[in-house]
């Protein structure tokens, strides 16, 4: 039993590193968006990656529950162009 317990506790060790290094990757997008004047001056880098993260883990959980009501073949580049535009300041004061 400990060594189970060990080995999982490993695995979600290695997921929750993954996770932050693929956060610090997208944060480092949106500081390079923001510094050129691609978003809101007040943007905040991390918690724009970290909604990211959360809007995708959201899309695909409902694709999961409701394929059909999803349709993710079909509206998946939208819904993200969607927020991503949301994100956009045309033009930046």
């Amino acid at each position: 039993r400990g060594d189970l317990a060990d080995g999982t506790e490993a695995l979600f060790q290695r997921r929750r590193e993954n996770k932050q290094r693929n956060l610090q990757l997208i944060a480092a997008y949106f500081q390079r968006a923001l510094k050129k004047g691609h978003l809101s001056q007040d943007a905040d880098p991390e918690v724009l990656a970290l909604s990211l993260m959360c809007y995708l883990s959201g899309i695909a959980l409902e694709h999961f529950r409701d394929e059909e009501a999803v349709k993710l073949e079909r509206n998946a580049a939208k819904m993200i162009d969607q927020f991503l535009a949301g994100l956009s300041c045309n033009p930046c004061a």
